[in-house]
């Protein structure tokens, strides 16, 4: 209906709901972007992706992580350092990642999947900084492959209808597996 033109706003509805609905160290997460300050951004990725035939989207992904995470902070947190959160991720590190996932991926046809998330959270989550705070990862591949086959049958079994619950359920997984070093 808003051909694409209302994805910002909902981006930013996801992420607040997502970031609101989280805890990490003990700690409340906020987010505090809007659709209209993602809005320029998003256009100018999106242009790039055509323009590049899609290559930039690796880019993009590292782009709007930067911004989700400058928009990302401890909801009870107003100290000098409430406002240095970021990513330092670099795209060509993702690119790379996202490369040996690609092959993981198809020389194991997709059984290597558990593994390949795991990879990619821990380095996506080495690289977030919330307030000062940098976060990691402890989960691990038999973990998510736990999760993941809990969801698919409950999935199955519930003829689909589980699917919303089942990712929450996965982001409750790696949420609980995700720590500020500082606490």
């Amino acid at each position: 209906v808003t051909l694409n033109l209302a994805t910002p706003w909902m981006i930013c509805k996801i992420m607040k709901w997502r970031k609101t609905h989280t805890v990490i160290s003990g700690r409340r997460l906020d987010f505090d972007g809007t659709g209209s300050s993602l809005f320029g951004y998003y256009l100018l990725w999106s242009l790039l992706c055509i323009v590049t035939f899609g290559i930039y989207g690796f880019f993009m992904h590292v782009a709007m992580k930067k911004w989700e995470m400058k928009h990302t902070f401890y909801a009870d947190d107003y100290s000098e350092y409430s406002d240095i959160s970021l990513f330092d991720g670099d795209s060509f590190q993702y690119f790379g990642y996202a490369f040996i996932a690609t092959l993981l991926l198809t020389v194991t046809c997709g059984l290597a999947y558990p593994w390949v998330h795991t990879m990619i959270q821990k380095w996506e989550t080495s690289h977030e900084v919330v307030c000062n705070d940098r976060l990691y990862y402890d989960g691990t591949a038999t973990g998510i492959l736990v999760q993941y086959l809990i969801v698919y049958l409950l999935t199955i079994v519930t003829l689909g209808i589980y699917s919303p619950w089942g990712t929450v359920r996965l982001n409750k997984y790696i949420y609980a597996h995700t720590h500020a070093e500082n606490y």
